[in-house]
């Protein structure tokens, strides 16, 4: 996680806002001594101009403003963070809903929660986190170089070691159902 929010506060701090945060674009090269979170496909980066609206890449990793057509900036990927925290520590979407219109929906309305059968291992700092991140202004999110700074990343009692299980699981299930959507479409 740490990594990510290097990459995005570089990338940030260079005026690039990314727009495309969700699983499949974060790689991992395991190839070295320490794992190298890598992220990948650039192709919704934009310049961080004032007013830029984008349509979503992805709506169930989409922030509000994007949802809306609303102007996009830094902060549009802060929430994607937040949308990308969330499913990493639980495996579900907290947004996403039997159709486009009832995700938007929890998306607007910023309908989340934190139950503790998939969040009972994940500190208080951690929830804390998420939700400084899933703010519907985009003025109020937590940046990059604030959340590397937060209690949860700076807490030394934390164990650097955190289970990907429940990730795993999400990818899977995601990529099932795009293999279905195209078995249909066919």
């Amino acid at each position: 996680m740490k990594q990510l929010l290097s990459a995005l506060d570089y990338l940030h701090n260079q005026n690039i806002v990314y727009l495309d945060i969700k699983p499949e674009n974060v790689m991992v090269d395991v190839s070295g001594a320490n794992p190298v979170l890598k992220l990948v496909d650039f192709g919704d980066a934009v310049c961080a101009k004032e007013f830029e609206v984008l349509p979503p890449a992805n709506v169930e990793f989409a922030a509000p403003e994007t949802v809306l057509g609303q102007p996009t900036s830094c902060h549009t990927d802060m929430w994607s963070v937040g949308v990308f925290l969330y499913v990493f520590f639980s495996g579900l979407s907290p947004f996403l809903d039997d159709s486009l219109e009832e995700t938007t929906t929890n998306i607007l309305k910023c309908d989340f929660c934190f139950p503790h059968e998939y969040f009972g291992d994940l500190s208080n700092e951690g929830k804390d986190l998420i939700s400084q991140l899933l703010l519907a202004t985009p003025s109020q999110r937590a940046g990059a170089s604030h959340c590397l700074n937060s209690a949860w990343f700076t807490d030394v009692q934390r164990s650097n070691v955190i289970p990907t299980a429940r990730l795993v699981s999400f990818m899977e299930r995601r990529k099932s159902l795009s293999r279905s959507l195209i078995a249909s479409a066919s």
